[in-house]
Order: structure tokens, then sequence, then C-alpha cells
């Protein structure tokens, strides 16, 4: 043998057949690694192997060695390794390590993803491959810290853990893809035939976080104190009054091509939480605490992203706010413009990045682009103030639930100035038989109330109530709401006079009560001037009509006054509900309330009554909708999770009312207080003495005695019977 196969062989003999083991860690099972670690030390020298197993331990059963003092021989090493691996305190930890690991510094992603493998079989030794594989990669793309291979993975998530590995593989031989396009980038750009830009991201000085710098880090400016950020022209958007164009461009954005506005006045670049929802992103840093349109109002933030962005055939990383209700699908602001080293120039209305000479001609948007963005804007507020600000025991995902039904069944609610609902599912009939017309000479309207008596005639015109009209004639009185505004009333106390009664049954309040037992939510409606809604029969609309100084007007829909209008609407209700399982909604006239035992069936209850009321064309006052309450105020009783009780309000008004000085007002206080006869023991007995009052062969009583009576009934009235 000569001299160099005499320095070759044994070279050869030291280069290992198997793989590196890998490091012994605390709870690791250590059988198991000193079988493959003897494997791979065997065919080194003796007195090698000691030092060789020191390098393939982790840091903390180092020190734990080191406390015990390092045997000199391998089967003693050995011995003491499974003593410390398989000790006690080992166990916790491997109980807990696989839950809070994650990559650690310097760490590659093969050999992240190989300990949490290993983690994985130690801490889950009898769970099924496929679910031990599914949270591996869930628990890997939950630990990955490296910043540009997070936004990778979560841009393109990996289906199992061979994609994840190859994948990682490929990230680490790229440096973490630092410097280079997606894969997915690419996939698209070899389909156009175009080649990609490629571009270095940039990352945060301060907080370490790729997609913004510095200078506009909002941990740096929150610690400093800022909390409020300007969006920009958010709900006052700057354009060319000439041609009514907006400043925004053509973007792709999670191969959705939509229209950004481009916004100098936004700090921050915002991205519409509908539109946020259907594109990859990866949370990266922290929302600031609020944001303000330039015109001061509020804007919700409810997340922070950064996701890949096309402008032309250049592709960038851009993090976004995500704000709720954002009335256009993308706002570019400054951090976008800074960061890609934008060039604008509206004048020529063309924009050019730093680095190429791609131009990008801005898109020409009209005023009706800008219409639809103030409608969206108004609609996603409106659906807003129907939202419960805060709701004991709704979760997160529920209030979502709500939104989307909300927003599925917007039309159905009638908002400031607009048109009202229409139904002919019943018509309401005047039947006045042989009758002559009844037509009354217009009263006279004070000077300071004529403005608002045109303005309500107008109103009602333009939403179609009424129309000038004919031989039949009403006089109307005006009278003050609580708000200060006037409303108008109609005299139909002759026309109800020839009219013949319907005697259409009213629900007893005490059984529509009776429905609601062990609801826990509840929901109230109201119909926007529910009878307004209710059309009149054409051949009977001549005698709704009313006069006034400055002409003759006859309803199209049912009016306010007329005697049956009650029956009609109870009517009506019933015919649209009809069909609704059992105690899905209860009503009585105009007030109507949704219960539910649980928020999913609450939720499938609103959704059926949104689809009765769709049909019917009728619309809601949403000013006057109460949403998801656990306690409300309904037919003048107080209904909650806890049962039915009084209204305190309403046992004030028992318990002040003025002692009645004739028929008219012993019968007046006798309904008020008849509300609560179920809270009243034996409440018959208690009122006869006041019954008997109302009857035209009663005596007429001493005015002591008369006091007393009433007294007692307010006193026995005023007590709450939970």
């Amino acid at each position: 043998m000569g001299p160099v196969e005499q320095v070759l062989i044994p070279n050869r003999r030291r280069e290992p057949p198997y793989p590196v083991p890998d490091k012994l860690s605390l709870g690791d099972d250590a059988s198991v690694w000193e079988a493959q670690t003897k494997r791979y030390i065997h065919r080194f020298p003796a007195d090698e192997q000691v030092d060789l197993i020191l390098t393939l331990l982790s840091k903390e059963v180092f020190i734990k060695l080191l406390d015990h003092g390092v045997p000199q021989d391998v089967n003693s090493l050995f011995a003491l390794l499974r003593q410390i691996a398989d000790s006690p305190v080992a166990e916790v930890d491997r109980q807990n390590e696989f839950y809070v690991r994650t990559q650690a510094e310097g760490e590659r992603l093969v050999e992240y993803l190989s300990v949490l493998r290993r983690l994985a079989r130690l801490r889950f030794p009898e769970e099924a491959r496929e679910d031990r594989e599914s949270r591996i990669l869930s628990r890997f793309l939950a630990g990955v810290r490296d910043p540009m291979a997070k936004v990778f993975l979560r841009l393109q998530p990996p289906k199992d853990l061979a994609t994840l590995e190859s994948t990682s593989t490929t990230l680490d031989q790229t440096g973490g893809g630092m410097n280079v396009t997606t894969p997915g980038i690419f996939a698209v750009l070899a389909r156009t035939g175009r080649q990609p830009a490629v571009r270095e991201v940039k990352v945060c000085y301060h907080c370490q976080k790729p997609g913004h710098i510095a200078r506009y880090c909002r941990r740096r400016i929150n610690r400093e104190g800022r909390s409020t950020f300007h969006a920009g022209n958010i709900n006052s958007f700057e354009y060319d009054k000439r041609s009514g164009a907006l400043p925004v461009i053509e973007i792709i954005i999670g191969r959705h091509q939509v229209r950004a506005l481009i916004d100098s006045g936004s700090v921050y670049s915002l991205i519409s939480e509908q539109l946020a929802s259907k594109v990859p992103r990866c949370p990266l840093y922290d929302r600031p605490v609020s944001l303000k349109s330039v015109t001061g109002t509020p804007l919700e933030a409810v997340d922070s992203i950064t996701t890949e962005l096309q402008l032309g055939v250049h592709n960038y990383l851009q993090g976004f706010t995500v704000v709720r209700n954002l009335p256009v699908p993308v706002i570019l602001g400054v951090d976008f413009l800074r960061s890609t080293r934008c060039t604008l120039n509206f004048r020529d209305n063309w924009l050019q990045t730093e680095g190429n000479d791609t131009r990008i001609k801005t898109q020409t948007a009209f005023v009706t682009f800008m219409t639809d963005l103030e409608e969206e804007s108004i609609s996603g507020q409106r659906i807003g103030q129907l939202l419960p600000s805060k709701v004991e025991g709704l979760e997160p995902s529920d209030r979502g639930q709500f939104e989307r039904l909300l927003r599925e069944y917007e039309r159905i609610f009638s908002w400031d100035g607009e048109q009202l609902g229409r139904t002919n599912l019943v018509q309401h009939s005047i039947d006045t038989g042989d009758a002559r017309p009844v037509r009354q000479a217009s009263r006279r309207v004070s000077v300071h109330c004529q403005d608002s008596l045109r303005e309500a005639i107008e109103k009602m015109l333009k939403q179609e109530v009424i129309r000038p009209s004919t031989p039949w004639a009403s006089p109307v009185v005006l009278v003050k709401k609580k708000e200060g505004s006037m409303r108008v009333c109609v005299d139909y106390r002759k026309l109800n006079s020839v009219t013949r009664k319907d005697s259409f049954p009213l629900p007893r309040i005490d059984d529509t009560l009776d429905g609601l037992a062990g609801s826990q939510w509840f929901s109230t409606l109201d119909l926007a001037s529910g009878y307004w809604q209710v059309e009149v029969k054409p051949e009977d609309r001549e005698k709704t009509a009313f006069v006034i100084p400055s002409g003759l007007y006859e309803f199209d829909t049912m009016p306010f006054g007329l005697t049956n209008t009650p029956a009609t609407f109870q009517r009506l209700v019933q015919v649209v509900l009809a069909g609704l399982p059992l105690n899905t909604c209860l009503f009585y006239l105009d007030d109507t309330i949704i219960p539910g035992k649980s928020f999913q069936e609450h939720l499938d209850n609103l959704k059926l009554v949104f689809q009765k009321l769709e049909s019917a064309g009728l619309r809601l006052n949403p000013k006057k909708c109460v949403f998801l309450k656990g306690t409300v105020k309904f037919l003048v009783h107080t209904l909650s999770r806890a049962g039915i009780s009084s209204d305190p309000e309403k046992i004030h008004a028992v318990e002040y009312w003025p002692i009645p000085r004739d028929v008219d007002e012993v019968r007046g206080f006798l309904g008020l207080a008849s509300y609560y006869r179920r809270f009243v023991p034996e409440f018959s007995a208690v009122a006869t003495p006041l019954t008997e009052l109302t009857k035209k062969a009663s005596r007429l009583i001493g005015q002591k005695a008369a006091r007393e009576r009433s007294v007692n009934s307010k006193e026995e009235s005023a007590v709450p019977l939970f």
C-alpha cells in the first residue's frame, strides 16, 4: 500500500455513511437519538467520539451535562444523557415546547421544521399521521420569524408538509426570499409573457418589519404619543370639476383588478375590509390607535396587513390598514408613494416609478363613479348605525353574521329622504254605504305654522302618499311633535261617523307576551310610517281627501285617524307574516318583536322576517329598530331574559294619574291600569268600584269615596310582578 493510499483510506473511513443526527434536546427520546448517534460515530476514532457527541447536544442539555460533569467514556456519557433527557422537568417542557417553539435567530427553515416534527412526535405520539402533520403545518406558519419567508408562506400557503419542506429548502437557499420574486408572480408573468421587475423590499430599521421605513413606523409614532392619524380625502374627494375625473389607477391585488384612489393627503395606504378578506395577506405590524378622514369623521381600522400589489408589470409588497366601510376598494397613500418613489403628473395624466420608464395612465373616473363611492360609503355608515356598539355575550363571529344579514337586507330599511315601501297585499276599504260626501271647510292655520304645513305637504307628495283631490274634504290640524316638528293630522270624525266598522279582531296583549317565555335575545322592528305603506282601495281614495288653505289633497295610502285602520293594519301584518313558525315573531299592530332562545335561532328568525317584509314591499324605520338586546320595552312592558315586568315609566304614570272627575276620565284610567292586570292579583275585584262608575245606571258617588277607590287601584297597579 503506497503512502497516498495510507492517507486516503483513513480519510475515507472518517466520512460517515449516515446523516448527522439532530441535536439532543430536553424531552427527546434519548434511546432513539442514542441509536442514531452510535451509527454515526462508530467509524470515528474512539478518542474523538466523546467530543463528537458533545457537538450533537442542544444548549440546554449541554448546560445540564456540565452540572453533572462530563464522563470520559462513551457508554457513561450516553447513560447520563438518557437520565437528563428523560428527567421530570423535561417532561413538562415537552408538553409545552411544541406550542411555544418559534423559529430561532439564525435558524434555517428546514431546521425549524425538523424541530417541530420531533416535538410533535413526542407530544402527540398516538395521534394519526394526517392530524399530526396538519398540526405541524399550522404551528410552522405561526412560528416563522423570517419576515420575507412569512410573507411568502402566507401568500402561497403550502397544502402539506412535503410542499412545505420543498418551499423551505428553496427559501433557505435564496436567503429567505429577500431579493426574489415569488413563484406565484413568475407563474402569472409567464402566462402573460412579461418579465418581472426584481425589487428589494424596504425593511424598517426601527421594528425590523418590511413594507415601510423607520420614518413612517407606526410603533415609533405610537410610542411618541401620536394616537390619531389622518387618512386624507376619504369623504371629500378632490377631482377636476371640469371633467369630473378622480385620480385613480388600475392595480391588481390578490388577482382582483380594482381602481385605487391616489391620495397624497393620506399618511397610510388603506384597503376595504371586503377586499382584504379576498386577498392573500400577512399581518405584520400594529395598526394605529385611530384613523380620521379629512372631515374629522372617525374610521374603524380593524387590521393591518401586507400583500402583493401589481402596478403595470411591476410587483410590490405593500402594507395596508384594513378599514371597515371604506368607500373605495384601495387608497394609495404617502407610504406607497414614498416607498415606490412614484412621480405623479396629473396635468399630463401619468405615473412613473423610479428605476424604470414605465408609464401608467390614470383611469378617468367620472362623477358617476364618485357617486357610487359616496353611496357605498353612506351604505356602510348606515349599517354601522344599526349595529349595537356593545352587546353582552355576543362573540365577534356572531357580530359578523349579524352585519352580513343587515347588508343582505339593507334595502328593506327606509332612511331619511328615501321612498317609503308600498304594498297592495291588503288594501284599506272605507265603506260609507249611501252616505253623501263629507265636505268641510279648511281651518285657519296660523302664520308661523304655514311653512311647516307646506313642507309636510311637499314631503307627502314626494313620497307619493297624497295627491290633489275631489268632492270629499276633511280639515287638518297641526300637532307639534316631541322634537319640535309639526305633524299633519286630519280630522276624520265626520267621515268616521258614516263609515261601517270593521270587526277584525286584535290579538290579546297577554297572549302575545306569553309567547316570549324563555327567550334570551330580542329585536324590535318598526315600519317606516307603517300606515303610509298600505294602499287605500282606488275607489275609496277620494274619501280620504283633506283641505288646507292652498288646496285639496287625497291619500293614496292609509292615513292616520280613520276608523278601521288598526284592523286593516293588523290584517296586513298577519297576511305578510303568514306561514312563519310559531313564535318566530310576535306582533301587535305596528309593534313587532323577534325573540330567540339562542343567538343563532334569533338570527334565523330575523332573516325569515326580513324575507317576508322584502317580499311584501315593506320598509323599516332604522332609527326605531332595536337589535340584539337582552332587555327591551314592548307593549308598555319590559322584557328581559329574567322574564316580563312592568315598565317603571308607566308605573309612575299610574301613580301620579290625576283623580278622575268624570266618566271619561275613569275609563281612561282603567284603560291604562288594565295594561298591568297580569301583575295585580284579583284585578277585577280591585277595579270593580271604578268599573261601576262607568255604567249609566250607577249613581254618582261622593268625591272622597271615588278618590279612595282610585288611589287603591293605583297602588295595586304599581306593584310589578316578575
